[in-house]
């Protein structure tokens, strides 16, 4: 259910502004939220900023190397809703470079409707069914394809 590994860099100056790592659109997606995020700090930032502030929740997080933070993006007492208190920004790097490492991680699979090129949709506007059907891709759904899913990884 994890989107790759990304990196990221950021230089003097550079910085992201307050945001969300989901939408609220997102829960009728194939991959539905990315209910978690993991970021892991990959280096000192030697000229000091960087921090990542969680403005809502009054936190902020030093850059240090081998740390990670991890967060939900949904409400624990309904997962189709955006957890507002893990907006999040990372603050300007005053000197030297960022380096950080991020992955989200999604409700449900968002890779293997990449595997056969198979564009979904939702099979019902109930939110909370998992059900989907794949419009150009009814092979998936026979047995002989579910085998070379399961060989595949899936």
């Amino acid at each position: 259910h994890a989107e790759f590994m990304q990196f990221v860099r950021y230089s003097p100056g550079q910085f992201y502004a307050p945001h969300q790592d989901t939408r609220r659109f997102s829960a009728t997606s194939a991959s539905g939220h990315r209910v978690f995020t993991v970021l892991v700090y990959l280096a000192h930032v030697r000229g000091g900023g960087g921090q990542t502030i969680f403005p809502r929740l009054n936190l902020t997080v030093e850059p240090r190397p081998g740390r990670a933070v991890m967060w939900p993006n949904v409400r624990d007492d309904d997962v189709l809703e955006v957890d507002e208190r893990t907006e999040h920004a990372s603050l300007p790097v005053r000197g030297g470079v960022k380096y950080a490492s991020n992955v989200w991680v999604h409700q449900r699979n968002i890779r293997r409707p990449a595997l056969y090129h198979c564009p979904l949709t939702a099979a019902s506007q109930d939110a909370h069914q998992e059900i989907f059907s794949a419009r150009a891709c009814d092979s998936i759904s026979s047995s002989t394809s579910q085998l070379r899913l399961a060989r595949i990884g899936q």
